[in-house]
């Protein structure tokens, strides 16, 4: 009895000793995967900052961009309005609406 005891008694300690190195494995499984997910929400949160920063430039662009395209089509406006077109003519090519007093240099 005293064998088949010590034997029992060997199989609980060997039993033990696997329990506890499979805890032990388990357990830095455990915190290495803890570390993995912690650097890369760390990195993912800095990665959110930069495309938040991103996301406003290209908004303040559009915003600037419709601004400058609202003033282009003002231009246009004008552009094709009668009263850009007489100016024009009159600037350059001299254009004379009835009504209007000429003054010629004296040869």
């Amino acid at each position: 009895m005293d064998s088949t005891e010590r034997r029992r008694r060997n199989a609980k300690r060997l039993a033990r000793r696997r329990n506890r190195l499979g805890m032990l494995v388990i357990t830095f499984v455990v915190c290495l995967l803890f570390f993995v997910l912690l650097s890369e929400g760390v990195r993912l949160r800095a990665q959110i900052v930069t495309n938040d920063e991103e996301t406003q430039m290209l908004q303040d662009a559009i915003t600037a961009e419709k601004e400058r395209a609202e003033g282009m089509e003002s231009i246009r406006e004008y552009v094709e309005s009668e009263e850009f077109i007489k100016e024009t003519a009159r600037a350059r090519f001299g254009l004379v609406e009835d009504g209007d007093i000429l003054f010629r240099p004296a040869e």
